[in-house]
């Protein structure tokens, strides 16, 4: 969301919860038609929230097994593993996970805090490399 509060709800440390309409339009167009071939790599959230965002790939028959969440706040993360069958650690991802290299290509959706969005992409980059 932004920065300008344009749809999002705010809570503190700097988040906004993803509307569904927005998580329920993004999951089918990533991994539709041509993204099909990625259904099978794992999905990873790095600021998961309470899981607004990993909630459409796990209705969408994606195996809980795939689905990856950190996530500072542990009541939202505790959330986010109810709501998804999602794995989720609890931890501060730019600091815990900085080294963290999976060992398959994974797929990186996030909405993360505004202040820390630039560092939460350099992180996905460098997960991705």
């Amino acid at each position: 969301m932004s920065a300008t509060n344009r749809g999002g709800e705010r809570i503190d440390q700097d988040a906004y919860f993803t509307p569904h309409a927005f998580t329920y339009g993004i999951a089918p167009f990533l991994f539709g038609g041509a993204g099909e071939r990625y259904r099978r790599s794992p999905i990873v959230d790095p600021a998961c929230g309470n899981g607004q965002i990993l909630q459409p790939f796990a209705r969408l028959g994606f195996d809980p097994a795939q689905l990856f969440g950190f996530e500072l706040n542990p009541v939202l993360a505790g959330e986010a593993g109810e709501t998804t069958g999602a794995r989720v650690v609890v931890c501060d991802t730019l600091a815990a996970c900085a080294g963290w290299r999976p060992s398959c290509p994974v797929s990186i959706v996030m909405n993360p805090p505004y202040s820390l969005a630039f560092d939460f992409v350099k992180w996905a980059v460098a997960v991705a490399a």
